[in-house]
């Protein structure tokens, strides 16, 4: 990928006794990603390692130290269609954790089970125009479990892209 266009990372949790990713859901008064549902990350600052980048941003975002998981490994690089080349990084929480949510950026962060995510039923596909070309975009239908109602979420996007990574991936057979 290319070393001139802007880098981000993002940090795939998993909760091995939960069999679940923590994903994050971006507060509705956001001016960019609103609503969204990704993995904690961001973009790249001056001086700092995609790594460490990964990690700052999981600390902001929801409160978990790199000292409360054990990094497992790297997927591939994904460009955004906003140019920003994004590196996975894929880890597993170490209990006990507790998850702080950044008030500021998030309405809520959950965990997303994998059994869920990895039935077929629930990757689905929808036709959508972008810049008048009509594409088909692949998502990812969830639940999150709010006040004992399941709460239904789509992952669209970059996100469901890197989620299709990382259930193709080597690392989930060693963790699951």
């Amino acid at each position: 990928m290319s070393e001139l266009l802007p880098q981000a990372a993002v940090m795939i949790l998993i909760d091995r006794h939960k069999k679940s990713l923590l994903v994050i859901h971006k507060a509705d008064f956001l001016r960019r990603h609103a609503g969204e549902i990704a993995f904690p990350g961001g973009k790249l600052e001056s001086g700092e390692s995609l790594l460490v980048c990964a990690q700052r941003e999981c600390l902001e975002e929801v409160g978990i130290h790199p000292n409360q998981y054990t990094l497992l490994g790297e997927l591939p690089q994904r460009v955004t269609r906003h140019d920003v080349v994004v590196t996975p990084f894929v880890a597993e929480i170490t209990l006990p954790y507790t998850i702080k949510i950044d008030e500021g950026e998030l309405q809520d962060a959950f965990f997303v089970s994998l059994d869920e995510l990895k039935n077929p039923e629930n990757h689905r596909q929808r036709e959508a125009e972008i810049n008048g070309v009509l594409m088909t975009l692949d998502y990812y239908a969830v639940h999150n479990k709010v006040n004992g109602e399941q709460v239904p979420h789509k992952i669209w996007g970059l996100t469901a892209h890197i989620m299709h990574d990382f259930l193709a991936s080597e690392i989930i057979h060693g963790v699951l």
